[in-house]
């Protein structure tokens, strides 16, 4: 366990981790150094490939921790700029790592030494913590878990969706974070001795309590140890924590002394909000009871089905979700492969007549479906959905889709997919189903897009917020890796045909994008033309941002948007421009260093703050206010008729004679977006 000593100012000491070799920095000097136990080491590795040859001491180097990685680790940088994944370290620690495996582009590495510690390191209460390899994260306090796993999804909607500003809601925390696991596994070795094999080096931990389980696992396990003895290889134990029930295998007949368990049940039954449920041992069920009833009322309440729904539970088990939305809908639709779920469900589902269950994989079943669906729940495996779900929604087009996952990984590619066939991401909701893990639950909510809906091809704030501001019905994805706004300093074009740079890196935005989407993707980019004729786009750094504000200073220059919009599978990008004229006042440079100092440069073409309300650098404007924002709607909206949107577009909010309300802008600059 990690267990803080005394030390010196500025240095944190910790016992090491069972199995893990952890050096101290004790004492005044900060010198002296825990002796290793003469008792073999174990050592285990993360998830990442084979261990490493053992061609001498491991390396050791000092790192900053600066974020959470998506399996329990933190990560930070290497001197030489290589990611690097520690395992048991904690965002804003400095930390010493040991190397475990080197690869290409990132290093696994296990934390030995804490020379600056967060506030929210514990002590691990578990004794076998590190050792059996089934939590990752005692360490951490457990409110300060839930902000990492929060943290986590929007990282990996970010990061592999390319989702911006991913809506994620609060996680929702479990009540009690110990004692909460329903469902057990144990390795059993010579002489009865149950424990685990730890996942990656497979080597076995005997285990006397675990501190996650229900307290009647261990029970179960403690008066069957003396009946393990011939040859059994596994210990199944399944707890109906509401009911009472219990399902433990293999049978073991009478052998031994079993101290009245039972064995060798067929299956055991659960109750979810007063509802009973029969679970055969083949079959998965939620290892977290008291969650899952806080599951199964957020997708209820997400859902929202109305009386006269028909609702496919997709991936449906042993039918929790079917049978307690059964009352609240016209019809529910259960699609599950396993025959040992099926032969649950229909069990489970013979009290709803309304209920209907199909044995197929939910691709299968979808494809052949030809009836109006209007609520679709997707709760996969950890490997989330087949392209080939996502093509079926495409075509049954449901009203809402509620989506359940245990991986934010293949949930962030799935609701890409999603997005793309049409549908507004309106909600992700985190749920703590596995506290002490890494592992994550989350529920998302998404609303087919209406007929006037888009996709924006951008990461830019400003153009988010207009959207925002008009309720706009668009989805914001980023564009492909690469493909960046302009970064300025550039010579214009021959010609000057500066537009023509801008609507170049327009279309290139929404053709990233446009592969595979039902509705129009929009990529707009914004140049400001200095004086002396170079472009200036977002600057990369303050010195950019310096130079592009006085080139600017007292001059007349041109602000160019450019916008381009791919129609639903269309391959030509609809292409226009708007130019607006503006003069800047003399500004003095100790303005220029107070409106860095803000960072609003960094977000802005050309540095340009218009809307900043105390650098206010603009004098006079020519044409539309918006443009000069970075979202001319007049222009977006001719664009999208053009496409094939409906006639109900972005602009129809402000109409004003053909254009929008903001082309005869007038107002002094600096103000505010409306």
């Amino acid at each position: 366990m990690l267990a803080q000593r005394g030390t010196a100012p500025g240095i944190v000491s910790f016992l090491p981790l069972p199995g893990l070799p952890v050096r101290l920095s004790g004492g005044t000097d900060g010198r002296r150094r825990m002796k290793a136990s003469r008792k073999k080491r174990r050592r285990f590795l993360p998830r990442y490939g084979a261990p490493p040859k053992n061609d001498g001491p491991a390396e050791r180097f000092t790192v900053e921790l600066t974020r959470a990685g998506h399996q329990g680790e933190a990560v930070g940088r290497r001197d030489d700029g290589k990611i690097v994944l520690a395992s048991y370290g904690i965002p804003n620690e400095r930390v010493v790592v040991e190397v475990r495996e080197e690869h290409a582009s990132y290093i696994v590495a296990e934390v030995v030494e804490v020379l600056r510690a967060a506030p929210e390191r514990v002590t691990p209460p578990c004794p076998h913590f590190g050792a059996c390899g089934g939590c990752q994260l005692q360490h951490i306090a457990y409110a300060e878990q839930g902000r990492i796993k929060q943290q986590v999804v929007e990282d990996q909607l970010r990061r592999v969706g390319r989702i911006v500003a991913p809506p994620v809601s609060g996680i929702l925390a479990a009540d009690d974070p110990w004692h909460y696991r329903n469902n057990a596994r144990f390795t059993v070795r010579r002489e009865g001795v149950t424990g685990f094999t730890h996942w990656h080096t497979h080597r076995f931990e005997p285990i006397e309590t675990c501190m996650i389980m229900d307290p009647r696992i261990n029970d179960i396990k403690a008066r069957l140890t003396g009946a393990l003895t011939n040859g059994e290889r596994q210990l199944a134990v399944r707890i109906g924590r509401n009911s009472g029930d219990t399902l433990v295998h293999p049978a073991l007949n009478g052998r031994g002394d079993e101290r009245e368990v039972e064995t060798g049940q067929e299956w055991y039954e659960e109750r979810l909000f007063g509802t009973p449920f029969r679970v055969s041992a083949a079959s998965f069920f939620q290892v977290n009871t008291d969650q899952a009833e806080r599951l199964i009322a957020l997708v209820r309440d997400r859902l929202r089905p109305d009386p006269s729904d028909t609702v496919v539970d997709a991936y449906a088990g042993v039918g929790a979700f079917a049978a307690l939305l059964a009352p609240l809908c016209g019809r529910v639709i259960a699609i599950e492969e396993s025959a040992a779920a099926v032969h649950d469900a229909d069990v489970n589902l013979a009290p709803f007549p309304n209920t209907q269950i199909i044995q197929a994989r939910t691709e299968d079943a979808l494809r052949d479906m030809d009836e109006r669906v209007d609520a679709v729940i997707l709760d996969p495996p950890r490997a989330g959905c087949y392209p080939a779900v996502v093509d079926s929604l495409r075509r049954l087009r449901p009203r809402r889709i509620v989506y359940v996952s245990c991986d934010p990984a293949t949930l962030a590619r799935d609701l890409r997919r999603i997005i793309l066939a049409g549908y507004l991401l309106a909600d992700v909701t985190p749920l703590d189903m596995f506290p002490q893990t890494y592992h994550v639950e989350s529920v998302s909510t998404l609303e087919r897009m209406p007929a006037d809906g888009f996709i924006l091809a951008s990461t830019s704030l400003r153009r988010r917020e207009i959207l925002q501001a008009l309720r706009a019905p668009a989805a914001i994805l980023a564009p492909a890796s690469g493909i960046e706004d302009s970064t300025g300093g550039e010579p214009a074009p021959s010609g000057g045909r500066a537009s023509d740079y801008a609507e170049d890196l327009a279309a290139q935005k929404a053709l990233s994008v446009a592969a595979d989407a039902n509705v129009p993707v929009v990529g707009v980019d914004t140049v400001v033309v200095a004086p002396d004729g170079r472009i200036l786009g977002k600057p990369a750094d303050a010195d950019q941002a310096r130079d592009m504000l006085r080139r600017l200073r007292e001059g007349e220059h041109r602000v160019i948007t450019a916008i381009a919009v791919v129609p639903p599978g269309g391959s030509e990008p609809i292409i226009g421009h708007v130019a607006t004229t503006g003069r800047m006042r003399a500004y003095t440079d100790g303005e220029i260093e107070a409106y860095i100092a803000t960072g609003d440069p960094f977000d802005k073409a050309g540095a340009y703050g218009i809307q900043h309300s105390d650098f206010r650098p603009v004098e006079s404007l020519d044409g539309c206010y918006l443009n000069v924002v970075g979202l001319p709607l007049c222009l977006l909206d001719r664009l999208l008729r053009q496409a094939g949107a409906a006639p109900d577009g972005p602009a129809a909010a402000v109409p004003h004679g053909g254009r929008c309300a903001w082309c005869d802008e007038r107002t002094p600059p600096g103000l505010a977006l409306r």
